[in-house]
């Protein structure tokens, strides 16, 4: 269950990330940080949370390139919510 405010707004900016693996993206961050980590039945989503509220999404991105720099080929991208 998400932590939320008494306006029902999270406490905290949400960040998503895309990647080809999110069950062990968030295994891997999960343990390195001591966070809870959620996996959907169907592994295009995972999540892991700290105890106080944070959360990083993990979203399946299957043709996904890394950025490369210099250049604009595969640029980079951030996604808060």
């Amino acid at each position: 269950m998400a932590v939320t405010s008494p306006h029902g707004h999270r406490p905290f900016p949400s960040t998503v990330l895309d990647c080809p693996d999110p069950a062990g993206l968030a295994r891997f961050y999960g343990a390195m940080l001591g966070w809870t980590v959620e996996v959907d039945p169907a592994p295009t989503w995972a999540e892991i949370k700290a105890g106080h509220g944070q959360t990083v999404f993990l979203q399946q991105v299957t043709d996904d390139v890394a950025p490369t720099c210099p250049g604009q080929d595969a640029p980079s991208r951030c996604t808060s919510t």
